[in-house]
C-alpha cells in the first residue's frame, strides 16, 4: 500500500511539473524596469544603438542604475518610450532601519528634483496614486497618498506664512482608483483634475512588475517619459509635465504582468 502510494504521489508531482514547465513556456514574462529591459537585450547580444547606461554606487548600500533612451530605433528596441528611466536599488529596503530608509528618502528626492524641468521656486504639484488600495500589490500609490503633507488649500486659505516660512510649494493629490471602482479610467479623471487646477508638475506612483523576484520591495524606478497603461486601455499620462516613479511592489507572474493593473 506505502509503495503504491509513493508511486501515485511521484507520478502526480511528475505530471505536475511537465504541465507547469509546458504552461509557463507559453507566456513571455515582461518587465516595468527599463533596467531589467537592458539587462535581458544584453543577455540576448542584442546591439543597443541609441540606449546609454550608467551605473554608480553609494556607499555599500545603493546602487543607482541609469537607461537613457536618446532615439526612436532605441525605443522600439526597448519596447520603452524615449526618456530616462532611473532605478534605485535598496537590497535592504524592507527591513525596519529608520536611517536606512533616510538615506534612501534622500536619494530619491534627489533623484525625482534632477528629472524635473520646471526651475520655479516655488511649484504647485499634484501627486497622483494609481492603483487599488484593497489589493495589497497594487496599492503601493494609494498608501503613498496617505503620508502626504498636503499643503494647496492651506496656501490657498492662509497664504504660505501660515507655515511660518517664506516659500512652500503646494501639494495635492488624488487617488483615481481602478475603472472596477468608479466605471473611469485613471487617466479622464487625472486628466480632468489637471485641466481644472493647472498644476507645474505631475507625480505619479504606481506599482511596477519585475522579472526578477530579488528586485521586490527594494528597487524604485524614477522616470520622465509618464506612465504606460495597458495595451487594452492605451490610456497614457503623457510625460510633458510628469515625473512618474514606483516602488517594485510585485513580481510578474507566469502570465506575464500583474493581474491587478486595469
Amino acid at each position: 500500500m506505502k509503495k503504491l502510494r509513493s508511486r501515485v504521489t511521484k507520478e502526480i508531482h511528475t505530471l505536475f511539473n511537465m504541465r507547469f514547465v509546458e504552461d509557463i513556456s507559453m507566456y513571455q514574462i515582461r518587465t516595468d524596469l527599463a533596467l531589467e529591459t537592458q539587462e535581458k537585450m544584453q543577455q540576448d547580444h542584442v546591439d543597443l544603438k541609441g540606449v546609454r547606461f550608467l551605473e554608480e554606487k553609494i556607499g555599500n548600500q545603493l546602487v543607482i542604475s541609469t537607461v537613457v533612451i536618446e532615439t526612436e530605433n532605441g525605443a522600439k528596441t526597448m519596447g520603452k518610450p524615449k526618456g530616462t528611466y532611473i532605478t534605485i536599488e535598496a537590497g535592504n529596503m524592507d527591513e525596519e532601519d529608520e536611517d536606512y530608509h533616510r538615506e534612501i528618502s534622500v536619494q530619491l528626492a534627489k533623484t525625482i528634483k534632477s528629472l524635473i524641468r520646471c526651475k520655479k521656486e516655488e511649484l504647485s504639484v499634484l501627486i497622483v496614486g494609481l492603483g487599488n488600495r484593497e489589493v495589497t500589490p497594487d496599492a503601493l500609490g494609494p498608501r503613498v497618498v496617505d503620508n502626504l503633507f498636503i499643503t494647496r488649500h492651506i496656501v490657498r486659505e492662509y497664504g504660505k506664512y501660515a507655515f511660518g516660512t517664506d516659500k512652500m510649494n503646494r501639494i495635492s493629490s488624488i487617488v483615481p482608483g481602478v475603472m472596477a471602482q468608479t466605471g473611469m479610467e485613471s487617466l479622464e479623471i487625472v486628466k480632468a483634475v489637471v485641466d481644472e487646477t493647472k498644476p507645474d508638475l505631475v507625480v505619479v506612483v504606481d506599482a511596477l512588475a519585475a522579472r526578477s523576484t530579488r528586485r521586490l520591495n527594494r528597487t524604485i524606478q524614477v522616470t520622465d517619459t509618464g506612465i504606460n497603461r495597458s495595451r487594452k486601455s492605451q490610456a497614457r499620462i503623457e510625460p510633458e509635465k510628469s515625473v512618474c516613479s514606483g516602488d517594485l511592489h510585485r513580481h510578474t507572474n507566469r502570465r506575464g504582468c500583474s493581474n491587478y493593473r486595469k
